[in-house]
């Protein structure tokens, strides 16, 4: 995972003859161009695999997800239409069904055991308007390692709305130790033959903090050689503990520029950089340093 933030300040250094001159830049300059994050931003992944129904069937079947109970969960597009996309998930012509998938959180086991880490769950639900109309259930279960303890639980309840898609929605902070979350869609036939509990755009969510941007950015020149440090990023905007893998370090004589291979001038992963010869290659030079987090 590449997570990246600008510096919130630049440098910019002005040979003059012999002055050499060094001013720092005044943040609200930096700021518009380097769009200071909120403290709390975060960069939302969703987790689960095929949740509109919209991948074709394999076999038909609904790839990523298991049928536990019924066999002829499928895809349904009209009466009525879908809440987005062109299919939504369909139980077939039986009284009770259940379709599942686990979504393992192994790129997450670190910060869930910090006992502090968001999940956002949401979905839509749609019943046939029929009396009684067709029942549709959601069911969260955060699992352990071996899917064997139920750490945590959600429950939807029962939805039977016939007149439009409504919104099923949830946020939990993982318990220590979830390791997978098992979502279960569960219909149950009321009436008719067909099970017309109905699923649409099922997301399940969580945010991985950005790492805090990079300050204490200081710049000397000692002759004809130029020096940029840095304060260490040990945490993400959350207040988690982090590892940079490096920072990059971009440059340009204007002080609006893109980030990118062009205006690239150096990696490491140190807190300091040399550019050997750059106080005299150019009037002005303006930096920005990124903190780069795998």
């Amino acid at each position: 995972m590449n997570s990246i933030k600008n510096v919130y300040a630049g440098f910019v250094f002005t040979l003059l003859g012999l002055m050499v001159s060094l001013t720092m830049m005044p943040a609200a300059l930096y700021g518009a161009q380097d769009q200071r994050p909120d403290k709390d931003s975060r960069t939302m992944v969703e987790l689960v695999r095929n949740g509109g129904c919209e991948a074709p069937l394999v076999n038909g079947e609904i790839p990523e997800w298991v049928e536990v109970v019924g066999t002829g969960w499928t895809q349904r597009g009209t009466s009525p239409d879908p809440y987005e996309g062109q299919h939504y998930f369909f139980a077939g012509a039986i009284r009770n069904a259940e379709l599942r998938q686990d979504v393992e959180l192994a790129d997450y086991v670190d910060l869930i055991d910090t006992g502090n880490h968001l999940f956002e769950f949401s979905a839509y639900v749609h019943s046939w308007p029929q009396s009684p109309s067709d029942i549709s259930r959601i069911v969260l279960e955060y699992l352990d390692q071996d899917k064997t303890e139920i750490l945590g639980s959600f429950d939807s309840g029962d939805y039977f709305i016939t007149e439009a898609w409504v919104l099923v929605s949830h946020s939990i902070i993982a318990p220590i130790g979830t390791r997978f979350i098992r979502i279960r869609l569960i219909s149950t036939r009321r009436e008719g033959s067909n099970n017309d509990g109905y699923y649409d755009a099922v997301s399940l969510r969580t945010g991985v903090a950005s790492p805090q941007a990079v300050a204490g950015l200081s710049l000397s020149i000692t002759g004809a050689d130029l020096s940029l440090d840095w304060a260490a990023v040990v945490q993400d905007t959350a207040g988690n503990p982090i590892t940079i893998s490096e920072y990059r370090i971009y440059a340009d004589d204007q002080p609006y520029f893109v980030c990118d291979p062009n205006s690239l001038v150096g990696t490491t992963n140190q807190l300091q950089i040399d550019f050997l010869g750059w106080a005299g290659s150019a009037d002005k030079k303006f930096f920005r340093v990124i903190s780069v987090m795998d």
